[in-house]
């Protein structure tokens, strides 16, 4: 029997695109809001895709516990300059963030900081 996807968050394709808030940015056009929009458009579609893609294979993304040597149920996928993390449980594969590749995810999945910062204090959590 093939899992079902459970959508552990409504995704904001605001997020999922690195031009963030770009409705309140002044120097931009009318004409580069349309193209970020639809690029939002594009990866939220790519992301959507390749999650639902797990209901046929579902050990398609990396375990984090044999890249990083954490969390053993974790996996992630990346698409579109993001990263999906999940969990794969007994009939259910839960989507539990979704982030863009310039995130931090290791900080706020796990609190995990990476050695090499050297200023902690300045690190948005």
């Amino acid at each position: 029997m093939k899992p079902s996807v459970f959508w552990g968050q409504q995704i904001e394709t605001d997020s999922l695109f690195s031009g963030g808030d770009f409705e309140n940015q002044t120097n931009l056009s009318t004409s580069k809001i349309g193209i970020w929009r639809k690029k939002g458009r594009e990866v939220k579609t790519a992301i959507t895709e390749r999650i639902r893609s797990l209901e046929t294979m579902e050990r398609q993304g990396i375990s984090m516990y044999e890249m990083y040597g954490v969390n053993p149920d974790y996996r992630k996928l990346y698409v579109a300059h993001n990263y999906v993390f999940y969990l794969i449980e007994e009939q259910t594969i839960r989507i539990v963030n979704v982030y863009h590749e310039k995130e931090d995810f290791m900080w706020k999945l796990f609190r995990i900081r990476d050695a090499s910062e050297d200023n902690y204090e300045e690190r948005k959590s």
